[in-house]
């Protein structure tokens, strides 16, 4: 009996130790995947930083190529034609109707054109200005308004009421339209969404920071 007890022990010793050494096997196995799931992540938080290093690259180089427009008000003919004299690449005015150039003389679409014509001889673009904050009674007239100030061969419009945006899209469909400061961008989310309802240019407010703050 006692030889029989004690073969007994043996083996459920033996079976205790290849459960053991199964268990150990089982927790190599584990750190071993530990360890490739952990290089997984690194080499994908390396693709995520070049890509993210490779795209900052790609916009430096465009800010870096790209050519600073130094853009002037005017308000009269006279106005303008002091802007180009002194250097001006463009020129933004407005017109008698939808405009927050309230202060200046403004123009009327026959003078418009006239400015607008005198400036192309010159190579300088010229924005009209429609950027009031339009309510309901303003959109039948700036719907009519925008109809013929297509006629007027401006670069661009500076818009800054989402409705006068869809409105100068509407009428307007082979004009760029360009966001005014009046439309108060202060967050670098705002021009993201811009570019995707089909604006060419966007202002920052006049007091927003460039960086996250």
């Amino acid at each position: 009996m006692s030889s029989l007890v004690q073969r007994e022990n043996q083996h459920k010793e033996r079976i205790s130790t290849k459960r053991e050494s199964v268990q150990r096997e089982n927790q190599y196995k584990e750190r071993i995947s530990t360890k490739r799931e952990s290089v997984q992540r690194i080499h994908k938080y390396s693709e995520f930083i070049n890509a993210m290093s490779s795209s900052v690259h790609r916009v430096e180089s465009r800010i870096m190529n790209r050519k600073v427009e130094l853009l002037i008000p005017a308000g009269s003919m006279e106005g303008l034609k002091t802007a180009i004299h002194y250097g001006a690449d463009a020129i933004y005015m407005g017109g008698e109707a939808f405009s927050l150039r309230a202060n200046a003389k403004n123009f009327s679409l026959e003078k418009m054109k006239e400015a607008v014509d005198y400036a192309h001889e010159r190579g300088v673009k010229v924005y009209v200005t429609a950027n009031i904050l339009a309510h309901n009674a303003d959109l039948l007239p700036m719907r009519e308004y925008f109809s013929e100030l297509k006629e007027v061969g401006m670069d661009a419009v500076l818009i800054a009421d989402p409705g006068a945006f869809l409105l100068a899209k509407e009428m307007m469909p082979g004009v760029e339209i360009h966001i005014s400061t009046q439309a108060n961008n202060t967050n670098y989310e705002t021009f993201p969404f811009l570019a995707s309802a089909g604006r060419k240019e966007s202002g920052l407010c006049e007091r927003a920071k460039l960086g996250r703050d």
